[in-house]
């Protein structure tokens, strides 16, 4: 029987079919072409797998949610803020945990002293140490961390003991928004 590309339809392969090609390629050309296409396949099944589990903080502007920066965090983890006091000129740090509920949990404040706007009450412990005033035990829960940034204010932020963001690194006096969310 005779098609319209004057092929049999049968014990042969019409060459309007996908691949009529390649039965006469060799047997190694042939696994290149399998392993590509099944390379293929699996990159774009994994794509749409979901992402590995896990936890982000993330840093948005306040006013257009649009993400500055992002990095992977886990349970336990540690975020230092280090600030300049605007008033006082001194320096100032808050120290959090990240918390297995996704929110950020308020430790340790430290001050090289003491002034307007810096807090003077604690539920926790107050103790002297190396020049700083150390408010410990804190233990508030916050759910975001809200600022208005400053490239002066806010030298750097340390996440487990490493500089994780200088003060240039976000918008100049720009209200931001720190979270923790699932990935």
């Amino acid at each position: 029987m005779k098609t319209e590309a004057g092929t049999k339809w049968r014990g042969e392969t019409s060459s309007f079919l996908p691949f009529a090609g390649f039965r006469k390629l060799k047997s190694k050309q042939q696994v290149l072409i399998l392993a590509a296409l099944c390379l293929s396949l699996l990159w774009g099944l994994l794509r749409w797998l979901p992402a590995e589990p896990g936890s982000m903080m993330v840093i948005r502007t306040a006013n257009d949610m649009e993400v500055q920066w992002h990095t992977a965090v886990e349970t336990g983890d540690v975020l230092v803020f280090h600030w300049v006091h605007s008033v006082e000129h001194i320096p100032w740090q808050e120290t959090f945990e990240v918390t297995a509920e996704n929110t950020l949990m308020l430790t340790e404040s430290r001050f090289a002293g003491f002034g307007a706007g810096i807090p003077h009450e604690n539920q926790g412990g107050v103790r002297v140490e190396n020049g700083w005033v150390i408010l410990d035990n804190i233990q508030r829960e916050m759910k975001q961390y809200d600022w208005i940034h400053s490239h002066t204010a806010l030298p750097e932020i340390w996440l487990n003991g490493k500089v994780m963001l200088q003060g240039a690194d976000l918008p100049h006096h720009q209200p931001l928004t720190l979270t923790i969310e699932e990935r």
